[in-house]
């Protein structure tokens, strides 16, 4: 294991643990890490570790690291002695960390001062949320690209700060990055740890389905954050070897098959699925499964859930916020809940979501410039 600060190992570090640990997982991108643990130490709120985990890199990020850690006490460089890829990097990391709030702050990625203040606050003040995360924005950062400097506008399906059941809303996709998400330790670890499945691409939004399986998520309605886009991206690797399809497919599986969810988030799990597999619309899929030319067994089965099942579809489809809709229009998502308030007029859910989105052009949702 690797020695820090003062020639003792971790095991012989002193056993004072502050608020939140900010875990930084690096690999060669000293030429971004500089700003990174600058915007860290520019925090409003002081009481945080800084954990720099390098996986073996080959640049000058152990100079930059070395430098930071001997600068500020609350700063501390771990370096492995080969690369064990990013997933095994961070658990190592989250090992070697003990405060009742963590951070993963890509190495690429920038937090503004607030952050940590108005997330830790979040918490504190509603104890049942199990992570708080805020609003952030894209910014391009590539000499190469025509597109260099540009800035892309952030999609959230809230229009104001507040407590969230996620949950449906997730299957959909994920507007939630790690850098900008602050989790209770005891949460995930009740629910396995990070990433307890080896998602390589989606590991992050199964982690935000699992923790909004054990309670809702506080919303910070301010851009927080500025996450940056370069050539040399995770996802870009995993999207070019194919993992990310992958990855996709068994994210639903895996929900589908867990007694987290209640039964109609599940069944919406494999609406979705088919959408991935199949790009037909979400409520048409939705109709299919234990529809008339569905098996009689399935049938019955869906039978069971398919008013809550069909308020999670809509709900999906009328709170996606990207300007083109990929799942389905929202007429057809009205059509639905029309569908079940006719089946029972006292669903509050439907009755509150038609209400809402009743004769509106396109799907609600906050879009910060």
């Amino acid at each position: 294991m690797q020695s820090h600060g003062l020639g003792m190992s971790e095991e012989q570090q002193p056993h004072i643990f502050p608020k939140v640990d900010v875990i930084v997982p690096t690999y060669d991108y000293g030429h971004y890490l500089n700003a990174c643990l600058a915007s860290i130490r520019a925090q409003t709120y002081a009481d945080y570790s800084v954990l720099i985990i390098d996986n073996a890199s080959e640049d000058d990020t152990e100079k930059i690291a070395r430098h930071w850690q001997n600068r500020d006490s609350r700063f501390r460089y771990v370096r492995n002695d080969t690369n064990l890829g990013l997933m095994a990097s961070v658990l190592k990391a989250y090992a070697l960390t003990r405060a009742e709030l963590v951070l993963f702050l890509s190495a690429d990625d920038l937090l503004e001062p607030r952050f940590l203040a108005l997330a830790v606050g979040a918490l504190d003040q509603h104890p049942e949320c199990t992570f708080a995360y805020s609003a952030w924005k894209m910014f391009v950062d590539d000499p190469g690209s025509q597109n260099h400097g540009a800035e892309y506008r952030y999609f959230s399906p809230h229009d104001c700060s507040g407590c969230y059941d996620e949950a449906a809303l997730l299957l959909a996709h994920n507007w939630i990055t790690n850098s900008f998400t602050l989790f209770r330790r005891e949460v995930c670890d009740a629910v396995g740890g990070v990433n307890p499945t080896d998602l390589q691409h989606v590991g992050d939004w199964y982690t935000w389905m699992l923790f909004s399986a054990k309670g809702p998520a506080c919303y910070i309605h301010e851009r927080l954050g500025r996450y940056r886009i370069h050539a040399n991206t995770e996802t870009n690797r995993l999207v070019a070897n194919y993992r990310s399809g992958y990855d996709h497919i068994r994210f639903y599986d895996l929900i589908f098959e867990s007694e987290l969810w209640p039964m109609p988030i599940r069944l919406a799990a494999k609406a979705h699925q088919s959408r991935w597999l199949t790009g037909e619309p979400l409520t048409l899929i939705a109709r299919k499964m234990g529809g008339e030319r569905a098996e009689p067994l399935m049938r019955h089965f869906v039978s069971r859930y398919r008013d809550a099942f069909y308020v999670a579809i809509a709900q999906s489809v009328l709170q996606y916020t990207p300007s083109k809709n990929f799942l389905d229009t929202p007429e057809n998502a009205l059509a639905l809940l029309r569908e079940v308030l006719l089946h029972d007029s006292s669903n509050a859910q439907a009755a509150m979501l038609y209400q809402s989105y009743r004769g509106q052009g396109r799907s609600k949702g906050l879009l910060i410039t």
